[in-house]
């Protein structure tokens, strides 16, 4: 809510001070007219020219200011999908990670392989819907990583063997992604 106010009360300054420079503007050029000696009936002429320069200052300014602000907007839409992207990114690392550290993965029932399988290509799913659209570059690096991790986990699954050493690698390269992603989820 804290930065809800700024920002208006940053967006509504802004017109202030478009109103203030119009004023002094104004004064500015009424104080001209003064200094020149402009008779009484030149004063509506004067007034008329500076109604006119105002106007045409407020109406540059306006828009200009409107698009400054939809900028702002729309570059804080853009960052906060990424982080949600980075966020999801994250925890997907962490399931693959609870599922390589299950002992079971590989030497168990075929029955346990087939869920293992699932739920890695559920992982793969959800990564690829992540990587729709337009993202921040880093992410894609991240993502390309990760899917590289998910097909050897597979692979190895679906060999019916995930050895120790296999095991160690993936959860290193696990661990290594899950630490280069930190800084991006958690600031």
């Amino acid at each position: 809510m804290g930065s809800d106010f700024r920002k208006k009360l940053l967006f509504n300054w802004e017109y202030v001070a478009l109103i203030v420079v119009a004023v002094l503007i104004t004064l500015g050029m009424l104080g001209i007219a003064q200094w020149s000696g402009a008779s009484h009936s030149e004063w509506p002429a004067w007034v008329q020219s500076i109604g006119t320069v105002a106007a045409i200052l407020v109406a540059v300014m306006v828009p200009a200011i409107q698009r400054k602000h939809q900028f702002v907007a729309q570059r804080e839409r853009e960052n906060e999908a990424d982080r949600a992207r980075f966020h999801a990114l994250y925890f997907m690392v962490v399931e693959l990670s609870a599922l390589a550290l299950n002992k079971d993965v590989g030497h168990s029932y075929q029955y346990d392989c087939d869920v293992t399988k699932g739920c890695l290509l559920d992982l793969l799913g959800r990564l690829n819907s992540v990587t729709e659209g337009n993202f921040d570059q880093g992410l894609a690096g991240f993502c390309l990583d990760l899917r590289i991790v998910i097909l050897d986990f597979l692979r190895w699954v679906s060999s019916g063997q995930v050895s120790h050493q296999q095991r160690a690698d993936l959860l290193a390269q696990i661990g290594k992604i899950q630490e280069e992603l930190h800084p991006y989820v958690f600031g």
